[in-house]
């Protein structure tokens, strides 16, 4: 495992100092374990704002990651559509209290 701060949260999270967070462990599915770190922050898709629990790591070898999905992908409809490479989220309607 490497050390200091993850490559892919300098790119991902500017302005946060990654390894503050709440540490933890995970295996993905290659059956590699990496360490993780949670922060909360707010992420801007259009006019909306969803608060989240956001955990950073580094994958060696890889562009990104996603680790779970609740808190995000459960306020929008989420279409993955990989031959044309996009991703489009369309946001359930939601009390503002939620955003």
């Amino acid at each position: 495992m490497t050390r200091g701060k993850p490559r892919l949260a300098r790119r991902a999270a500017p302005g946060i100092d990654v390894e503050s967070g709440e540490a933890a462990s995970f295996v993905g599915v290659t059956g590699v374990g990496a360490e993780l770190y949670f922060h909360d922050v707010v992420l801007r898709v259009g006019t909306h704002q969803v608060k989240v629990r956001a955990g950073f790591t580094d994958l060696p070898g890889k562009a990104y990651g996603v680790v779970g999905h609740r808190g995000f992908f459960d306020q929008f409809m989420v279409i993955f559509d990989l031959k044309a490479e996009e991703i489009e989220l369309i946001p359930y309607e939601f009390p503002a209290a939620r955003r």
